[in-house]
């Protein structure tokens, strides 16, 4: 399966920390014709979380034992491509993955083509503030849920589909590269950090790592819930459908994402991301060689990975934030700065058999 070119809408979680949910009434008759369309009963709320995009979410909470509902209204060409998220999802719960996924019966079409899909609700917790002392050992547990994910992702039958979908998109970024290296104006705030790093990796798109499989390949902190049993829940498989990467990218991206950028002692940084590289091994037996630099690298090849999508994005009317742009700036700068822990955390990959 061929899926429409992907491009990035505005981030539904601007900034680096997820903003909490807030449940607002909605109008009746559209509370009616929802649950009409749902065949459910219940309330509807709509979820509103500083997303500035046109997907609309809701929570439908049914009575009784009935399971709550999280809704999404996307335009139609959007469907497909959940469609395929869902079927990876559902395929890694064979290897003990916690997951949020379709319910059986969606999408279902609206009569102005939109499409809507429902979701079993996750009525979890997102990770433990760094100060709390169970953050710790959220890191680890979540340490774990992504290595059975990447082994059973390793597993994904329909493999080539997604490594095929990722070429089309790494061909589509090397042109878009090219374009900046050849001098066209960049929008955004940081036109400075997007040439420095084109400059410094004019390659960065024009070959796929040897030891590259699929990935989840958005595991931010708003898509990972903790349930009542404490357990990771993974939401929103959206981007594994062409994320054909190094297993490495995606810890270097829950490392940067949930630890360096979110603890400020590096005693505590480092402590965390032993206990999740350890529980990332315990489950995979994993192998990966990581040399002194490489997550720094890996940090600046995935900056200019999300400025070049939105430039691209850009071109075909997306609007973005320049706090969006911003972001890329500070957390480079702060890989920069915060290089001997990042070498440090290098060395715990070594310590855990990953060399």
């Amino acid at each position: 399966m061929t899926l429409k070119p992907w491009l990035p809408r505005v981030a539904a979680n601007a900034g680096l920390v997820p903003r909490q949910t807030v449940p607002q009434p909605v109008d009746p008759a559209q509370a009616k014709a929802l649950l009409d369309m749902l065949g459910a009963s219940g309330v509807v709320k709509r979820l509103l979380a500083g997303a500035s995009n046109a997907t609309e979410y809701f929570l439908v909470e049914q009575p009784g034992d009935l399971p709550n509902l999280f809704v999404k209204i996307v335009e139609g060409h959007h469907a497909e491509r959940q469609i395929a998220a869902d079927a990876i999802a559902r395929f890694v719960t064979t290897g003990g993955v916690g997951v949020s996924h379709l319910e059986d019966g969606f999408p279902r079409q609206l009569d102005d083509g939109r499409n809507v899909l429902a979701y079993n609700f996750v009525d979890g917790r997102l990770v433990a503030d760094a100060k709390d002392a169970a953050f710790a050992s959220d890191m680890a547990c979540l340490g774990e849920a992504i290595g059975r994910l990447h082994v059973r992702l390793s597993e994904w039958p329909d493999a080539s589909s997604v490594r095929r979908q990722s070429e089309q998109r790494r061909h589509r970024l090397d042109k878009q590269l090219r374009r900046v290296l050849d001098g066209e104006p960049i929008p955004g705030p940081v036109p400075g950090l997007v040439k420095r790093l084109v400059e410094r990796y004019p390659d960065a798109f024009s070959q796929c790592a040897i030891d590259a499989q699929t990935i989840h390949g958005d595991l931010n902190p708003g898509n990972v819930l903790f349930d009542s049993l404490d357990k990771p829940i993974l939401l929103d498989f959206e981007e594994a459908v062409s994320a054909w990467y190094a297993p490495l990218v995606e810890l270097t991206y829950v490392l940067e994402r949930f630890v360096w950028a979110r603890v400020e002692n590096d005693d505590l940084a480092l402590e965390v991301a032993g206990k999740f590289v350890a529980s990332y091994v315990a489950a995979t037996g994993a192998s990966l060689a990581v040399r002194t630099g490489a997550l720094q690298e890996t940090v600046e090849w995935l900056a200019l990975r999300s400025c070049i999508l939105m430039i691209e994005s850009h071109e075909h009317g997306t609007v973005w934030p320049d706090t969006e742009w911003q972001k890329f700036e500070a957390l480079v700068s702060l890989a920069q700065t915060r290089r001997p822990l990042l070498e440090a955390i290098e060395g715990v990959f070594t310590m855990n058999g990953l060399d």
